[in-house]
C-alpha cells in the first residue's frame, strides 16, 4: 500500500479505514523523524491507537555507537568508516514470505502504478514509456 500526502493525515486515514489498534514504524534519527514520531504519537493517542516504534530497523549499527573520543561526530569520512567497519552489525530477521494488508483498507485511495513510477524517478521508469 502506497499513500501520498502528509504522514499524520495518511496514517490516520489508514487507521480509520482498517480499524487498526496499533501502528508500527521504524525509529529514525533525524530531527524530521523525531518530529514525525511525536506528531503521530499525539494524533494516534487521541484516537486510542498505540504507536510502536522499533529501534535498529533502518541502521546497521545503533545510532551513537560510532563516535570519536572527545567529539560527537567525525569531521572526516575515512576514520568514521574504519571505526564503523569494526562494529558488529545488528542481527537481521528472516524475510517474511507474505505481507498482506488488511482487506478492509480502501484500495481506491492507493496510488496507481503510474503514480508510483513517477515517484521513483527516471531510473525505475520503463524504457518503452509504458505504465
Amino acid at each position: 500500500m502506497v499513500r501520498s500526502g502528509p504522514v499524520v493525515r495518511e496514517v490516520g486515514a489508514v487507521v480509520a479505514e482498517c480499524g487498526a489498534a496499533a501502528v508500527h514504524m521504524a525509529a529514525g534519527v533525524t530531527r524530521y523523524a523525531h518530529r514525525r514520531e511525536e506528531l503521530l504519537r499525539q494524533a494516534l493517542g487521541e484516537r486510542g491507537v498505540a504507536l510502536r516504534v522499533h529501534d535498529a530497523v533502518i541502521t546497521a549499527v545503533a545510532p551513537g555507537t560510532v563516535t570519536p573520543a572527545g567529539s560527537d561526530h567525525y569531521a572526516v569520512f575515512t576514520p568514521y568508516f574504519r571505526r564503523w567497519s569494526r562494529e558488529r552489525l545488528r542481527e537481521t530477521c528472516p524475510a517474511r514470505a507474505l505481507c498482506a494488508s488488511p482487506t478492509r483498507c480502501a484500495a481506491s485511495r492507493s496510488l496507481s502504478r503510474r503514480a508510483v513510477r513517477s515517484l521513483a524517478g527516471p531510473s525505475l521508469r520503463r524504457r518503452d514509456g509504458g505504465p
